[in-house]
């Protein structure tokens, strides 16, 4: 995302209006940056993409969002989701499948165990709590399914 960094301005320019406001939301410069390159990225280059597989124009693709700010395509069968952290973006494209994508920096400052106790049920967490110290690093994979469903 580096070369990106270059481009905010052009990348702010594909934006919507809701984009930016949530944009403007971010307390420090560098997550707002991040945000407006990969939401710029998937306004601008992955709309070419997409309107290869939907045979329309790109300026014709037109974005919808889920209850939670997950953007899909309006009557299509062409479904993707995006991911980012850090100065990390990614993106997922199928047919016909929901799909989902989820990453994260592994961060050693990082209290799994607090994490663990905000997303998982309190069954999962018993369980959680009880594996080893090597099991818990898989924890960002059990969360990322999780988050997927």
């Amino acid at each position: 995302m580096t070369n990106c960094r270059l481009n905010i301005a052009q990348l702010n320019l594909f934006l919507s209006t809701e984009e930016k406001i949530q944009a403007s939301k971010y307390y420090t410069n560098y997550l707002r940056r991040l945000y407006i390159i990969s939401h710029g990225i998937l306004r601008y280059i992955l709309r070419y993409i997409l309107s290869y597989y939907v045979k329309q124009h790109p300026k014709d693709i037109e974005f919808v969002y889920s209850e939670y700010g997950k953007p899909f395509l309006k009557d299509s069968s062409i479904q993707f989701n995006m991911s980012h952290s850090h100065d990390i973006v990614s993106y997922v494209i199928a047919l016909n499948y929901r799909v989902g994508i989820d990453i994260e920096l592994r961060d050693s400052n990082l209290d799994v165990q607090e994490l663990a106790s905000l997303v998982f049920t309190p069954t999962e967490y018993s369980f959680f709590t009880s594996l080893d110290i090597y099991e818990k690093f898989k924890f960002f994979t059990i969360y990322g399914l999780k988050k997927s469903h």
